[in-house]
This record gives structure tokens, C-alpha cells and sequence, in this order.
């Protein structure tokens, strides 16, 4: 059978948006190329994962200024809930853990993305690898909704020659923001198409159906649920300030006090029945607009904006980024609970099918 295989972070255990957005691919890939097996290709760097043994998750993340793929965190102690739907969700082929094994891999096609894959602070010492370097050249090599994670190209020109040589042997091409657009055609001389998160191809539907496959006893009233890496006494405030306007429970669904993580179907399940959501998450915004629930984005530059100013942008909702130098906070919570979410589905419905087109052209197009 003819196969295509991901290439991703799928393999993160601290990142909820890693593991849904490889699901969302994978099984949007199956429906438009149903003739091919379609798996996750399992590259787990030996060289990362000594790394992240040797520092913790805060500092791990001070240093990159972004949250990489399976950042151990020994205070965190059920990462497991990862791999638990990894295991129920994902097909994955065998693990391999030094990019030579990828030469003896076999697909007709290999698509890489989404997330942040050619960020080069975040795929060190193995850049080379998710530009595709080890596929042969019978091999239709896709880029599907990749992001640089920057918004200006900022490397030595021996590494921009090394990417614009890796890219001229790829097929199709597409970025997750504008700005990925841009460097591809400033940088590289590519003309790539830009495209939905593939957490966005999908209606609620797709994980309504997570949900209800989950056996979770966990209840839910009415909170205003947050989810911040980087927790600090100005953000406190502001979520106790919306939580005395809204009369509402305030809940942390990134990990609880415990110190640990709610199961995948729990954390899609506490945005769905979420009152408002408050997030500098990329990925909790995207849940939020597909369960069509209030949210107010709190930026936070360290862990980089690009991503959300262009999905909002596109959406007409980047009045939600808040900033109390344009207006009150009362102002972001009435703009939060009255978004036009019929508007903003239409739109985005448009979105989905373009960007389901490009997937469509890229496989089945000679």
C-alpha cells in the first residue's frame, strides 16, 4: 500500500496543540487520499531528549523563548496523558532516534508541519531533517501549514543558502502565517500559499467526537478557564478581576495545582464548556474559535505573537489581544462575549476550503 508520512512534534508530552494538530492533519489527509496509509513519523532526537534531561522546563523554555516539543518537567507527573492519545488517536509508525534511520524510510510522499518546524532554534542539531533532506528525490516532499515562527528571517546567510537549496526540491509549499509567506518569497524565491493550522480544517464535530470517546468523570461549571505557561502577578489579577465581573469559578487548564495535566479530552472538553478563555496560547485560541466560545488573548512576546496576530487578523478578531493602554478591561470582556461567530465561521469556513485544496493539489496533483 502506497503511504505518506508526517513529519511534526506529534511526540511532545507538554503540548496539547502538538498532539491535536497532528491528529487534525492525519486524519484530514486520510479523507482526501483514502488509497494511502497515512502515519506519523516518529523522530525523537536522542540529542533532544539528553538535552531537556539536563534542564528544566522553565529555564528550557527561557532559552528558546518558545515551548518546544516534550520538555521534560519532573514536577509534572502524568505526562502520560500524551501518550495515552497518542496511542488511541495517532497512527505512528516506529520510533527512530538518529536522523540516519530516516534514509531507510519508504513513502510516495512526506509532508511536514504544522507547527513551528523550521524554526532552526527548534529543531538544532536536525534542521536539515524537517527541510525533507533525507528523503530521496522519487519522494513528493509537502509542506503543509510550516511556520518559521518569526516574523523576519534572521540567520547567517550559509544556513539561508543551505534552506533555499533543501525547498527548491519540494512539490507544494505553505506557511501557517503571512509572514512565512514573505520569507519564503524574500529569502528563499519560493512562492508559497498560506494556510489554516490543521487544528482549523476541522468543525467541532472532529473533537466533540474526543470528548465523547473519553471515560472522564471530571465535572464542569460555568469558569473562566486560563491557560499561560509563565504565570506572574499581573496576569493573577486580571483573571481574578474577570472572574468578580463575570461572578465565575476561575480554573487553570494548563496543569492543575497538583502539578498535573488533564487527559487531552478533559482540556478540549474545559475550553468547550469554558464562560470565557484567557490564553497566550496559539493553539487554546483555535479551540476556543471552533467551539465558538468567548476568549480575550493575553499577549506575550517571549513566546511569540506572530502566529496569533495572523490567524486574528485574518478572522477580524485581533481586537481581543488586550492591552489595557486602548481600553478597559469591562471593554474586552463585552467584545469577548459578543463575537460574531457566524461572521467569523464564514470567513473561516472559506479558509478551510483553501486550505483543504492546497492538500488536495499537493497529493493527488502530477
Amino acid at each position: 500500500m502506497k503511504k505518506i508520512g508526517l513529519l511534526n512534534f506529534h511526540y511532545s508530552n507538554h503540548n496539547y496543540g502538538a498532539v491535536l494538530q497532528a491528529y487534525a492533519l492525519q486524519i484530514k489527509i486520510k479523507n482526501i487520499a483514502p488509497d494511502f496509509k497515512v502515519e506519523n513519523i516518529n523522530f525523537i532526537p536522542t540529542d533532544s531528549i539528553t538535552l531537556r534531561a539536563r534542564i528544566s522546563l522553565g529555564k528550557f523554555l527561557r532559552l528558546l523563548k518558545i515551548l518546544r516539543p516534550i520538555v521534560v518537567n519532573e514536577k509534572i507527573g502524568n505526562v502520560q496523558v500524551f501518550e495515552r492519545f497518542r496511542q488511541q488517536w495517532l497512527e505512528v509508525g516506529p520510533p527512530l532516534h538518529h536522523k540516519k534511520k530516516l534514509l531507510n524510510l519508504k513513502y510516495q510522499m512526506i509532508i511536514v508541519g504544522s507547527d513551528q518546524v523550521w524554526r532552526p532554534e527548534m529543531t538544532k542539531p536536525n534542521v536539515d531533517v524537517y527541510f525533507l533532506n533525507f528523503a530521496d528525490s522519487s519522494c513528493r516532499k509537502i509542506a503543509y501549514a510550516a511556520s518559521f515562527g518569526v516574523d523576519t528571517w534572521r540567520y547567517n546567510q550559509s544556513l539561508t543558502n543551505k534552506i533555499k537549496k533543501y525547498l527548491s526540491n519540494f512539490k507544494y509549499i505553505s506557511c501557517r502565517e503571512n509572514s512565512g509567506v514573505n520569507i519564503c518569497k524574500t529569502q528563499f524565491g519560493i512562492e508559497a500559499n498560506h494556510v489554516l493550522d490543521p487544528t482549523l480544517l476541522h468543525n467541532s464535530d472532529v473533537y466533540l467526537n474526543i470528548i465523547n470517546n473519553s471515560t472522564s468523570d471530571m465535572i464542569y461549571p460555568p469558569f473562566i478557564s486560563y491557560y499561560k505557561l509563565d504565570l506572574d502577578t499581573i496576569f493573577s489579577k486580571l483573571i481574578n478581576k474577570i472572574a468578580e465581573s463575570t461572578k465565575s469559578e476561575i480554573k487553570n487548564i494548563y496543569y492543575d495545582k497538583n502539578q498535573e495535566y488533564l487527559e487531552v479530552a478533559d482540556w478540549l472538553n474545559s475550553i468547550h464548556k469554558s464562560k470565557i478563555i484567557v490564553t497566550d496560547s496559539f493553539h487554546c485560541v483555535c479551540f476556543s474559535i471552533i467551539f465558538k466560545k468567548p476568549f480575550i488573548v493575553y499577549p506575550n512576546p517571549q513566546r511569540g505573537m506572530t502566529r496569533l496576530y495572523s490567524l486574528l487578523s485574518s478572522l477580524g478578531l485581533e481586537h481581543l489581544i488586550y492591552d489595557e493602554q486602548k481600553k478597559s478591561l469591562d471593554s474586552y470582556i463585552n467584545e469577548s462575549l459578543n463575537i460574531d461567530y457566524e461572521s467569523v465561521h464564514k470567513t473561516l469556513e472559506k479558509l478551510r476550503e483553501k486550505s483543504a485544496n492546497f492538500i488536495a493539489t499537493a497529493i493527488t496533483n502530477n
